[in-house]
């Protein structure tokens, strides 16, 4: 039974810490983006591609 329950608690923090790096990054990414369009953003990706 311990052995499920360290596995289960496991698989939450898993989670939980994927959850938190996933917000972490859109936050960050709000801060940079200091309100420009998601165009302007594609753009920019588009131009260090070609």
């Amino acid at each position: 039974m311990q052995i499920n329950l360290d596995k289960k608690s496991g698989v939450l923090v898993a989670i939980i810490a994927a959850l938190l790096v996933i917000i972490v990054v859109l936050l960050i990414d709000k801060v940079e983006d200091d309100g420009h369009m998601i165009e302007s953003h594609s753009a920019q990706f588009l131009e260090v591609t070609n």
